[in-house]
Formats: structure tokens, sequence, C-alpha cells
């Protein structure tokens, strides 16, 4: 059996060999709709800045759990250690000395010793920003400032005048009210410009504490 295609044929017809022409079946493209079309240039490079901040995220957050981890495994042993104003130790400790300790002894970190220092110490960083190992920063009363560490999720850990170290969380009123900032230490650009030295003593008297604090000492009352 011979078949013969003719190319100069302007007939769509062709034999199938059964003695009957049939003709092939139309393809039909909807304006483009089906076909798949290059990515320009600027949805290409949108597509790598996309996949970048992806993966930034998901090493940040891995990071911000194996930061809260650390932070946590050390808090454990100061839960419940009384707050004693100037205190640096687990028979007494205020809010201040408490983030000394906890970054010196988890993290190999040296921070100031007082909540002034402190408040001044790292870059400064939005409510919506925090992430764990954040310090943050209140103003209970107009002679008074308090610090703590954030973990997560709102939560921080912090040395209460009637409870003692603790977790609190963000959102309870007392903290809203009297929140004003937040620091971040760990990453921070100017860490080493601004961190003291490692011969700062980690004891100070009360007085040279209240005197950091440019207040006459005062009753204070923490939750």
């Amino acid at each position: 059996m011979l078949l013969v295609l003719s190319g100069c044929s302007s007939s769509s017809r062709i034999s199938n060999g059964w003695g009957r022409d049939y003709e092939p079946p139309t393809l039909s493209v909807n304006d483009g709709a089906d076909v798949a079309q290059p990515a320009s240039e600027d949805q290409t490079e949108r597509n790598q800045d996309d996949d970048v901040v992806r993966q930034h995220t998901s090493l940040a957050n891995s990071s911000d759990r194996a930061l809260e981890s650390l932070l946590r495994k050390e808090l454990d042993g100061w839960m419940g250690v009384p707050h004693v104003l100037g205190g640096t130790s687990k028979r007494g400790v205020d809010c201040s000395a408490l983030v000394q300790r906890v970054y010196a002894d988890a993290l190999n970190v040296v921070t100031p010793r007082t909540t002034e220092k402190q408040l001044r110490f790292g870059d400064p960083v939005s409510a919506s920003s925090l992430r764990s190992g954040d310090l943050v920063f209140f103003k209970p009363s107009r002679n008074y400032r308090h610090v703590g560490i954030y973990l997560s999720a709102g939560n921080f850990a912090h040395a209460s005048s009637s409870q003692g170290v603790m977790i609190s969380n963000l959102s309870e009123a007392y903290w809203r009210r009297s929140y004003i900032t937040a620091r971040r230490v760990i990453g921070s650009n100017n860490l080493i410009s601004e961190s003291v030295s490692d011969t700062e003593p980690l004891t100070v008297s009360v007085a040279e504490f209240m005197a950091e604090l440019g207040a006459e000492p005062v009753s204070e009352f923490v939750p």
C-alpha cells in the first residue's frame, strides 16, 4: 500500500488507507490561556525575592526557637527566686541583674548592670517585631523602670517585686499600660561598640544602683 502526501496541496484531507478520506481535528488555543507563558524578568526577580524571604523567615524561626530553648533552660534555675533590689544571686535578684546573669550564663553575652544602661544597649525594636532574647522595658511608676527577657507569644521572664522571678505576658493590662520600648541585643549592629567591659562587676551597692537610676530609693511594686 502506497501513501502519497502532497506538500503543496491546499487540502487538509488525508487518506486513511481504507478508501475514504478524513480531516484531522483542529486544535484550538483559547487566547493563550492554556499555554504556559515564559515568566517575565520582573516576575522571575519577584519569585527569587520571595524564595529568599521564605528562607530567611525559616532560618529566623529556627534561630528563635533555639535561642528561646537556651534561655528557658537557664531561667528554669531562677524561677521563684525572690526579688531583692541590688541583688545578683539566687538568694535574691533584681530585674536588670537577672538579665545580666541569664545573658552571661546562657549566651556568654555581657550586658550592662542597670536598667538605665540596658535601655541604651543594642538596637531598638518595635513591639510587633519582638523576637526571642529581646529586652522589653516598662515604666510602672515615675521613678522606676523594669526590664524583662522576651521569649515568645507575648511571654517574657522577669524578676517581679511581689512574686520573684516569673513569666508574665505582654497582653496583661498592667504590662500593656507600663510598656515603653524594647531593645535587640542578640544580632545587634552595635553590640560590640556598646558592650561593656568584661571587667565590669556583676555586683553594685544599692546606693550605686539607685544613682544609676537617677532617683531616690522608692518603694517598688511590680505584680
